[in-house]
Order: structure tokens, then C-alpha cells, then sequence
């Protein structure tokens, strides 16, 4: 069967409320199938949605006193936490890279 034809039976399974084996039943075609066609597509979506999150820095000039503690937030939740501004940085290239 043509690509598009599994695409438009693809579309009809994930309209039509129905179980896969009664959808398959339904159609006349391989359940097995079917639940390949489902998962390539499911894939394709999740991979069209993750995309790599844009990293941004600012430069910041720190003046720190010994002993002091500096955090870094990174956007995905990650705290990097230093005494040194060039080692946070290296260390969140370092993560990135």
C-alpha cells in the first residue's frame, strides 16, 4: 500500500476512538502493521517537536570576596554553583558542548 494510503489510514485510526485491533479488523489490514505505521509516525512527531534549546549568556562583571559562593541557573533547571566565574563558565560550556 502507497505511503499516502497509510497516511489517510493513520488519520482515520487516530480519529476514530476505536482500539487498534478493531481499527485493523475494521480496515482489513495487518494489526502489526498498523502499529509500525503509528510508531514511525509518533516518532517523526517527537522529532519535529525536540528541538535543542537555545543557550543564551549575558557577561557579567563579578566582583567577588574570597570565600564567596556564585550560582549560575541554567534554563534547564541545572545550578552550577563555584567560586569562580571562569570555571562556572567553562563548566557550562563544558555541559553544553
Amino acid at each position: 500500500m502507497p505511503d499516502e494510503e497509510w497516511g489517510r489510514l493513520v488519520d482515520a485510526y487516530e480519529k476514530s476512538g476505536l482500539r487498534q485491533p478493531a481499527f485493523a479488523r475494521r480496515e482489513g489490514i495487518n494489526l502489526h502493521t498498523l502499529v509500525g505505521r503509528l510508531g514511525r509516525r509518533r516518532m517523526r512527531k517527537r522529532e519535529a517537536v525536540v528541538s535543542p534549546p537555545e543557550i543564551r549568556f549575558k557577561e557579567l562583571s563579578l566582583s567577588s570576596r574570597p570565600g564567596s559562593v556564585l550560582e549560575v541557573h541554567l534554563p534547564d533547571g541545572v545550578v552550577l554553583k563555584g567560586g569562580s566565574a571562569r570555571d562556572l563558565a567553562e563548566l557550562a560550556r563544558a555541559l553544553r558542548g
